[in-house]
């Protein structure tokens, strides 16, 4: 008999003991042959005692309370029952985790098409319990089901479970010759479900399928977009749908294929064909989710993790309209497109930053800006299109302003170089007198000489880059 705090290795021959009690006291004695079948403890949990011989592990007792219950990640699944003995009877099952239907050899009572957890004694027969009811669903119908999750409806009441790499769909169905079993798949919307068990982190470990008749690849329809591709020898499907389940990748791939039929398989995410041009190919399916956008006033359907950079937009942002109808813009870079928005790119930011106290001195005129056609404040940032334009109307006004010095100029400047125009002339008493433009430039000739009612532009426009600034500025006034 072993010390404690000493570690000793089991081998496939090792009988394990577990004993809610004491191994005299107990009524109900769980034993496992050999060290893979036995359940993994927890640290802490129960006291071992080793049997040793020839310091080879020859039996392990582990007592303490609630040793083995709800250890639903051994169990099983019986399809039928076959002759008894007086110490076991005989029966197939598919075992967890492996897709192979397997002899066993029960002791006790066993009944065929029903779910199990299991023990395996020293003489090597299936001791088996009934689920733990927080661990197992029957007799339900399958609500939703996609790749990666699954919900059952019983009665009204559903339950989400999680499909993983362990869960062990087998198909009982009435209308098959033999039971099937799959590894990492889940069942499809509308399947009758007999038995479920999962675990306490909500993953399904054993669904059993057990409809009346076959479901017929063309009842089963996807509405949503879907587009195959077959990139040398792989197939991508991609779906606008958030996932697509095993009927409705089969029903894809045979429209696409023209085959006669298609099995497809989750857990090696490979569809075999029947029939049509792919006729006895078994081929990798890659499945990729796509989103619905608008680009430049073309509907297209492109992979969720498309970017900005990635549209083909020109200009440096894009104007933005989501699904909701709000509109932004956006510089065109690694940001993600969103489903259901329009994009349209050519768009490059400008900056009126111009204000009035610049021309103060022209004391009661007014300057109005005008972008893109629409009418902005001073200090506002807008976007426009290669060749739009900003205009800033300065009016003299009525009263007008007298200049204190000879050659008195308002200069528009930026970025970009605006083009300045007279559209109303000024009231000067002479020719010589009235204002005059070159460029970006008016001029205002002569000295203490009050100019009024002239009305003046500056016009930049838009080039292939951003404008930071636009600026009318007063010299020498």
């Amino acid at each position: 008999m072993g010390a404690s705090d000493k570690t000793y290795y089991a081998n496939g021959n090792t009988v394990f003991f577990y004993t809610p009690e004491t191994i005299n006291g107990s009524a109900d004695i769980n034993v496992y042959s050999g060290y893979a079948k036995a359940p993994t403890l927890d640290a802490n949990k129960a006291v071992a005692t080793v049997y040793l011989k020839n310091d080879r592990v020859m039996a392990v007792v582990f007592s303490g309370k609630d040793l083995t219950t709800a250890n639903v990640t051994d169990n099983l699944y019986v399809t039928s029952v076959g002759t008894s003995t007086s110490n076991y009877t005989n029966a197939k099952a598919f075992l967890a985790g492996d897709t192979k239907l397997t002899d066993i050899k029960v002791s006790g009572s066993v009944k065929s098409g029903t779910a199990y957890t299991y023990s395996v004694n020293s003489d090597g027969y299936y001791e088996l319990k009934a689920v733990p009811a927080g661990n197992s669903i029957a007799d339900a119908t399958v609500y939703l089901s996609n790749s990666s999750t699954v919900v059952f409806d019983k009665s009204g009441t559903k339950t989400e479970l999680k499909i993983t790499s362990k869960t062990l769909l087998v198909n009982h169905s009435e209308y098959l010759s033999d039971p099937v079993a799959e590894l990492g798949a889940g069942p499809d919307v509308g399947d009758k479900i007999t038995s479920v068990i999962y675990n306490g982190d909500d993953e399904a470990l054993l669904i059993v399928i057990k409809n009346a008749e076959q479901k017929k690849d063309e009842d089963v329809v996807v509405k949503d977009y879907t587009k195959v591709t077959d990139k040398g020898g792989d197939l991508t499907i991609d779906h606008y749908q958030d996932s697509l389940s095993t009927a409705e990748i089969q029903s894809v791939l045979k429209t696409w294929a023209k085959a006669d039929s298609v099995k497809y398989n989750a857990s090696e995410q490979t569809a075999t064909f029947v029939g049509g041009a792919y006729d006895g190919s078994t081929l990798k399916v890659v499945l990729n989710k796509v989103v619905n956008i608008t680009v430049g006033g073309t509907n297209q359907y492109v992979d969720d993790a498309t970017k900005l950079n990635e549209l083909g937009l020109d200009g440096k942002y894009a104007k933005v309209t989501a699904n909701g109808g709000a509109e932004e813009y956006k510089e065109i870079n690694t940001d993600t497109v969103a489903d259901g928005s329009k994009y349209e790119g050519g768009f490059y930011k400008v900056t009126v930053d111009g204000t009035k106290t610049t021309v103060s001195n022209l004391d009661n005129a007014t300057v109005e800006w005008v972008a893109g056609g629409k009418k902005v404040t001073e200090n506002t940032a807008v976007y426009l299109k290669k060749d739009d334009t900003v205009v800033a109307t300065v009016s003299l006004g009525t009263t007008g302003f007298q200049t204190g010095k000879a050659d008195a100029t308002l200069v528009g400047s930026g970025t970009v170089t605006p083009v300045a125009k007279i559209t109303t002339d000024t009231n000067a008493p002479s020719g010589s007198d009235k204002a005059t433009v070159s460029g970006a430039t008016i001029t205002f000739p002569s000295n203490t000489q009050t100019y009024k009612d002239g009305v003046f532009t500056f016009t930049w426009t838009v080039t292939d880059k951003d404008i930071d600034s636009m600026v009318l500025t007063m010299t020498n006034a």
